[in-house]
């Protein structure tokens, strides 16, 4: 468990850090993220952390999380899916 809580910490973005396309991306388009992430359950932005922020692939993440590659990949695919509606929906 002690694991999980470590890999989790250590890949989740600072406040106001960059990410790993802050050199394209637009401030508009930032801030737009980051409140959408903000809008996501605890799970799902762990989740997106792990993957997009830590770079870890969906076996990783599965063993982080005690669950399946497969599982991962399924969760990671939903709280994706969910971070492009929080995108889009009005503020």
């Amino acid at each position: 468990m002690a694991v999980r809580h470590r890999a989790a910490r250590g890949a989740e973005p600072e406040a106001g850090a960059p990410g790993p396309d802050d050199d394209d991306a637009d401030p508009v388009r930032r801030a737009t993220v980051r409140a959408a992430l903000a809008r996501l359950d605890a799970r799902d932005r762990e989740l997106v952390a792990l993957k997009f922020f830590g770079g870890l692939d969906n076996a990783e993440i599965g063993g982080v999380l005690g669950i399946s590659p497969s599982n991962a990949g399924t969760r990671l695919h939903r709280a994706v899916n969910r971070l492009r509606e929080a995108c889009h929906a009005p503020s």
